[in-house]
């Protein structure tokens, strides 16, 4: 009896051994109670830290006009102009080039006097989906959303595609081999990644240099063009051995007119011209002949042309972020867009005069290079420059070009991650976790996971790892966000028909109060 007392007190067991066994059991699960409560503590602990630094809703309004002004034209001149005339010179010959720029411009203009108006009126956060949202229907602004955010996602992959393409051109003949590439296309990913996390006012700050880079550098394009036109760096000394020492020759398109004098291409091919293969007066394959074959190749490079000049509608994404922005948007979405067209039409008549739709050089869409032919140089104004004696420049201006892709692929990501940071305030309500995540900032009003979620688009620029020469990818991607953006166009004008009925209906109506969500 005393034998089993003393075992109910623990000190020792049925035969008279110590209780060694229960006082394990019982000091490890105290450890492992101790080791939960722990563990439940620090995440605890994480989870505050999270909400803490992610709790923020809003955005940081710290841009001034002159940043507005310097992100829209950073997102609106990129390589458009610099390289992609090149590819409408060959489809469209040099006028056909001009006539698409100024087509293009027709299509472009309403749209953003649209939407300086209605920014005048309704100047709040995520405008190009709050608008349709607001005049026609909710689902359309939620589509208008999501087409736009994924749209500047396929521009943004699209553009790091062809700044790897111009830092390819550095390597020669020969080309860059792969894992080259790879790294570079790596390199504008994670620069293109940090400067957007970096910040809002770091960003603007950087878009303003930029900027002023864009601006000189189209200057500089023209008045090299008229110099070059002039005869500034003439190679008449050396045309004999320009002719002669290449397979197959090139031509100094400058002065020997010996194909392709048209200034409109003669006739639209299917699949392209293939460099001095093709006559100018006839050619061979399947084509359309004559003027009908003249509009098919303008309708082709209006497309094109479209996606050099989209891009003004960024001062609409910039509302959530603008300090004064009932001020200064509007009067930077009637006059940024203006200056662009400009320039571009202006480079675009210049540089025609001075290069042939049929140079071998110029890439030809859709065409199969032809045996021993030079190596493709997508940018006319290269191709002009080689024909000169002045030797650094065409290196020093496809820098510049690179340059110039990277940094409008760099606004790309700021206005996805903008619009998705939108979409996700918006239409966020029934799904929290969307809210909760890609609605939310840093304590800077940094949208941090909306940029993330963007920035794993750019990845598709390692498509272009499958064709050495990046066409087909940047062909593709530029094909999807140009058909998006049009869509999202044709929904803000088809809001701005709504808005105008409502005035017409009760002129005392009242668009937008301070109180509403997002102003």
């Amino acid at each position: 009896m005393a034998t089993i007392q003393r075992n109910r007190k623990g000190s020792t067991s049925p035969s008279g051994a110590p209780g060694v066994d229960i006082e394990k059991q019982s000091g490890s699960s105290q450890s492992n109670s101790e080791t939960a409560k722990i563990v439940m503590e620090r995440e605890r602990r994480l989870a505050r830290l999270i909400r803490k630094t992610f709790h923020y809703g809003e955005l940081d309004r710290v841009l001034e006009r002159p940043h507005i002004a310097a992100i829209a034209f950073s997102g609106t001149v990129g390589a458009g102009i610099f390289v992609t005339s090149g590819e409408l010179i060959g489809i469209s010959g040099s006028v056909g080039c001009v006539i698409s720029y100024i087509c293009a411009a027709f299509i472009i203009i309403p749209v953003m006097r649209t939407i300086a108006e209605l920014m005048a009126i309704r100047p709040t956060s995520g405008a190009l989906m709050d608008y349709p949202h607001t005049f026609v229907d909710p689902a359309l602004g939620f589509a208008v959303g999501v087409t736009y955010c994924l749209a500047n996602c396929m521009s943004m992959a699209t553009l790091t595609s062809a700044a790897a393409r111009a830092a390819d051109n550095f390597s020669g003949d020969s080309g860059m081999s792969r894992p080259g590439l790879i790294g570079i296309i790596i390199g504008f990913f994670v620069i293109t990644l940090l400067s957007n996390l970096c910040g809002i006012t770091l960003y603007a700050n950087i878009e303003r240099v930029v900027f002023q880079i864009k601006v000189a550098l189209l200057f500089l394009v023209c008045i090299l063009m008229i110099l070059v036109k002039a005869g500034v760096g003439s190679l008449e000394g050396h045309q004999q051995e320009v002719s002669t020492n290449s397979t197959p020759p090139i031509l100094n398109t400058r002065t020997e007119a010996g194909y392709g004098r048209n200034a409109l291409v003669p006739f639209f091919r299917f699949d392209g011209f293939n460099g001095t293969q093709d006559k100018a007066d006839g050619g061979h394959g399947t084509g359309v002949p004559g003027a009908s074959g003249q509009l098919l190749a303008i309708l082709t490079s209006v497309t094109l042309a479209l996606f050099t000049i989209m891009g003004g509608e960024i001062v609409a994404v910039t509302a959530g972020e603008a300090k004064r922005p009932r001020r200064d948007l509007p009067s930077v979405a009637r006059l940024m867009y203006l200056a662009p067209l400009t320039f571009y039409i202006v480079a675009a008549f210049l540089v025609g005069l001075s290069i042939n739709y049929m140079d071998p050089r110029l890439f030809h869409p859709w065409a199969k290079p032809a045996p021993n032919a030079p190596k493709i140089s997508h940018s006319p104004f290269i191709i002009v420059l080689s024909d000169t004696s002045i030797r650094v420049l065409p290196k020093f201006l496809n820098a510049c070009f690179m340059l110039s892709a990277y940094t409008t692929g760099n606004t790309a990501l700021f206005t996805s991650s903008r619009t998705l940071f939108s979409i996700s305030q918006l239409y966020g309500k029934r799904f929290k976790w969307i809210k909760g995540t890609f609605g939310t900032t840093n304590d800077g009003n940094t949208p941090i996971a909306a940029i993330l979620a963007c920035s794993l688009f750019s990845l598709l620029a390692f498509l272009g790892l499958c064709d050495p020469t990046f066409n087909q990818p940047i062909l593709s991607l530029a094909a999807f966000y140009t058909g998006a953006v049009c869509c999202v166009y044709a929904s803000q004008c088809i809001a701005f028909l709504r808005f105008k009925s409502a005035q017409v209906t009760d002129p005392t109506i009242s668009l937008c109060q301070v109180s509403d969500s997002g102003y």
